[in-house]
């Protein structure tokens, strides 16, 4: 049987391919100039509202790549958007906004079914597909390897 439910989320450009982040675990999008990036044990991080928040690309996020490697050179990124979950903040670069919409969740074939950190699918207006990121999963993961 296929199982459909329908998310708030904000749709992403990153690395040529577009990601999804539920609404409701995002905390706020935020405009950087490089100056606002800081190393702390060789870790980007940057200071929004008094709070250390690391800084990782997608492609850290997850613990088995599921990008070419050739895709990860992104253009000069400025925008970034802080996940939230329990208390545990991270903020992920992205090249575009494309904006928030309620999407429609398809789960994932058996294919790409074991890929930690992507909860799900949704196929765009255009014919394009939209990785979902499981966030929960994603900010779990990283307090756990912290």
């Amino acid at each position: 049987p296929l199982t459909l439910s329908i998310q708030k989320c904000l749709l992403c450009e990153i690395f040529n391919g577009i990601y999804a982040f539920p609404i409701d675990l995002i905390s706020e999008i935020v405009e950087v100039n490089p100056k606002d990036f800081y190393e702390i044990q060789k870790e980007n991080v940057i200071k929004v509202r008094e709070k250390v928040i690391h800084v990782r690309k997608l492609n850290e996020l997850f613990p088995s790549t599921i990008f070419n490697s050739d895709d990860l050179n992104p253009t000069s990124q400025n925008v970034l958007v802080i996940l939230n979950y329990k208390s545990h903040y991270v903020a992920v670069p992205v090249n575009q906004l494309i904006g928030e919409e309620d999407i429609v969740v398809k789960s994932l074939n058996r294919n790409f079914k074991n890929i930690d950190g992507i909860s799900g699918a949704t196929i765009m207006g255009d014919g394009k597909v939209a990785l979902i990121v499981d966030v929960v999963y994603v900010l779990e993961n990283l307090v756990q390897n912290a």
